[in-house]
Formats: structure tokens, C-alpha cells, sequence
């Protein structure tokens, strides 16, 4: 008999693909042991009235397994504690909110979700702390399981130019998009950013007379071209729960020039180059640094092919498939 499992998503226009593409991923990975259907929010978004349909409505297309995938935690109030599961991506909300809204995201959206859960993932080991800072939840229901590299994403030959051209992938208000671009002000390069860009920058670009290409809605093969007409990936955000662009680049065998905080360093591990990211002459020696001086280009390339292989999607399927045979067991 196969076990039967429900993946459980946020509303599809959100924005953003990355959680969506890891368990699509998942959902590939595992074995035939299981059977995998998915359920993505309607109405998820639309205030105090939207989640409470939503609520209602999942209880309906539970299975033995119930796993509430990402960013749709408050999923799991009504559904039976000891068959579900949830992942958390991050904190990003309460950690940048204050006041009230920071008292409530806390309570409907990290505590009681994960009181609700009989297991608990993080998709990295920074994000397991900041879940217990939160929540309180014992450390030893947490399980860390990192986030699978997409498919496709394999060693790309890099083209010879006349000017670099730096990537940049995302444009969020974590991102650090201003100051990434100030980094780079004056240096001989050409610039690929994926994400719209706000008011701030756009001006940043402008002043600083930036050669840049923007590209939105990227399919997860155009997301790849980039990365294989880039010569340099810029990921240098102020705060990520797990940073999938870092091992997407060094699967590709570009060179990474990533924050020194967060989850980024037990990703990266050693095949980035750090910097502070809150110090424009930080980010912009190392951004210099992997650029005029090949050979330790060559070193970050090297060491991030032998990282990315603790990313294997087959990897993260059995870790996932190890919860699923435990809840569908109880």
C-alpha cells in the first residue's frame, strides 16, 4: 500500500516560485512508495476571513500525511496533529516587523502552527534557531533538512567577455539591492538583475550610471541562461532562511560573493566569498577580489562543486520520506 501524502501550498500569486520548485523537486525525488498530491490556497491571502476558509476547506483533502509545505502555516489548525508536518523557510516577518503586527504574526503564524505540528523542518540550521527564538519549540522536534538543488542546474562553461557581467538574483527588501549596486559603481562590468526594481533603486542605477539588464518572470530554464552567461553571482542579502541562488551558482560553476550572516556560511560553506553586508567597501572588495584574481575564482568554483553535492535531490526525498513513513505510521 502506498502512503498517501498531501503537500499543502501557499496561494499561487504571491510571488515567487522557490518554495513551489523545491517540492516539486521533492515530489519527483521520492520513491513510488508514496503517493503525492498537492493542495494550493485559494484564498490564503485575502485577510482573517480568507485563511479561516482555507482552514476549514484543507481538512477535506487531508491524507495520512498532511504537510503544510511553506508560508501557509496557519494551514494546520484543524488538521489531526500527530499525521502533519510543516516546513519553515524562514522568519522574515516577525524578524522585520515590529509592535502589534510583530506580536501577532508571532502567535497565528510561527506558535500555534508549530504547536499544531508533530514534526517540525528547517531548511537550515540558523532557521531552526530563529523557530525556536519564536516559538519556544523543543529543539529535538525540529528536524533540519536542506532545501534540494533544482534540475538542470549542472556545470556550464563560461564564455569569455570583454566585461564581466554580474548576476543578481532577487530584489526584495532583503536583498540589498542598493547597496550591491553601489558596491559596483564605477567598476567595468555589465550587470543582470532578476526582480523589479523600486523608486530607490532605479535612482541608485541611474546616479551611479550602472550597465544593467532587468528580467522578470524568469522560467526556472530562463533563471538558468543567467547563470550560465553570468561570470560572477552577487547574493549579499541582510537576512535568508536558507539562499538557494548560493548553490544554483556554484552548480553552474559560477563564483559567489555572499553575506557573512544569516544561513549563508552553512550553505555556501567554503566555496563563497564572505562580506559584511551591511558595509557597501566590504561587498565591494570581495566583488573585486574574485574578479581580478583568477585563480581564486577557480578556488570558489572547485569547492562549490563538491558542496552542492550535499543538496542532492534524492538526499532530501529520503529525508522527507523517513517523517512520512513515521506520521503514517501513528
Amino acid at each position: 500500500m502506498k502512503i498517501r501524502v498531501t503537500h499543502f501550498l501557499r496561494q499561487s500569486n504571491q510571488g515567487g516560485f522557490s518554495i513551489e520548485n523545491v517540492f516539486e523537486r521533492l515530489r519527483m525525488s521520492l520513491s513510488s512508495e508514496f503517493e503525492v498530491k498537492v493542495y494550493s490556497c485559494r484564498y490564503g491571502a485575502r485577510g482573517f476571513w480568507g485563511k479561516w476558509y482555507e482552514i476549514i476547506r484543507v481538512c477535506f483533502f487531508q491524507s495520512e500525511v498532511n504537510h503544510i509545505a511553506g508560508d501557509a502555516y496557519f494551514l494546520d489548525l484543524l488538521l489531526p496533529k500527530k499525521r502533519t508536518c510543516l516546513t519553515f523557510h524562514d522568519t522574515v516577518t516577525p524578524d522585520h516587523s515590529k509592535g502589534l503586527k510583530k506580536w501577532l504574526v508571532k502567535i497565528f503564524w510561527y506558535w500555534i502552527p508549530e504547536k499544531r505540528a508533530r514534526v517540525v523542518v528547517a531548511v537550515s540550521e540558523f532557521t531552526k534557531k530563529q523557530v525556536i527564538a519564536h516559538t519556544g519549540c523543543r529543539a529535538d522536534k525540529i528536524r533540519v533538512i536542506h532545501n534540494p538543488l533544482s534540475e538542470g542546474f549542472e556545470k556550464k562553461t563560461r564564455v569569455p567577455k570583454k566585461r564581466p557581467r554580474v548576476l543578481m538574483i532577487g530584489t526584495g527588501r532583503t536583498k540589498n539591492t542598493v547597496r550591491i549596486l553601489e558596491a559596483l559603481s564605477g567598476l567595468d562590468c555589465d550587470v543582470s538583475i532578476v526582480g523589479p526594481l523600486n523608486s530607490s533603486q532605479l535612482e541608485t542605477i541611474t546616479k551611479y550610471k550602472i550597465s544593467h539588464e532587468v528580467y522578470l518572470d524568469l522560467t526556472s530554464t530562463e533563471i538558468l541562461k543567467q547563470y550560465e552567461l553570468s561570470d560572477i553571482v552577487v547574493f549579499a542579502s541582510t537576512y535568508e532562511g536558507f539562499g538557494l541562488p548560493i548553490i544554483e551558482a556554484q552548480a553552474v560553476g559560477r563564483p559567489v560573493v555572499t553575506s557573512q550572516m544569516g544561513s549563508m556560511p552553512e550553505i555556501a560553506g567554503e566555496a563563497a566569498c564572505f562580506v559584511d553586508p551591511f558595509d557597501v567597501t566590504s561587498i565591494r572588495a570581495g566583488i573585486l577580489r574574485v574578479l581580478e584574481n583568477p585563480e581564486y575564482s577557480e578556488q570558489l568554483i572547485q569547492l562549490g562543486f563538491e558542496n552542492v553535492k550535499r543538496f542532492s535531490s534524492a538526499l532530501i526525498a529520503e529525508k522527507y520520506a523517513e517523517i512520512y513513513r513515521e506520521l503514517a505510521s501513528k
